[in-house]
């Protein structure tokens, strides 16, 4: 039964689009996490950087292993900037609304000092519902294959 589970997933791309996904999510906390601890950026200024890393990373990825798309990468692109632009925006407009206007802390010791790490939890929630819509409009939007 595991084995069917495991062929289904990897049938539907599931499995390799997770896969993308969660080195990509390593990838993303650990930019975020340099940007803003290591380079003293805004946690604004650093998740608007680190998302330029990422979506290059995600497009090329998904492109040739996930779904394995041969074709029209211009086409693809377009569509895949059309969704990271939405991405990009929500995620940012999100950093701030949660960060700024709704100001909450979750304090820890780290890095020889206090830090506030509730930019990470506001980004991990972030990254959750961006999954949920990014899967969908990859496989039947962006990667499409046209016959």
């Amino acid at each position: 039964m595991l084995k069917n589970l495991f062929h289904y997933l990897w049938e539907k791309k599931f499995l390799q689009y997770s896969i993308v996904g969660s080195s990509a999510f390593v990838f993303d906390f650990a930019s975020l996490v340099v940007f803003k601890e290591i380079f003293n950026l805004d946690p604004i200024m650093a998740v608007a950087l680190n998302q330029i890393l990422i979506i290059n990373y995600v497009f090329f990825l998904n492109k040739y292993w996930s779904f394995k798309s041969d074709g029209q990468t211009v086409k693809q692109m377009i569509k895949f900037g059309v969704l990271m632009a939405w991405n990009y925006v929500f995620a940012i407009l999100w950093m701030w609304l949660f960060t700024q206007l709704i100001s909450f802390t979750l304090e820890v010791n780290l890095f020889g000092g206090t830090r506030d790490l509730w930019y990470l939890v506001v980004r991990l929630v972030n990254i959750l519902l961006a999954v949920s819509w990014n899967f969908l409009l990859y496989k039947y939007w962006v990667y499409r294959k046209v016959y």
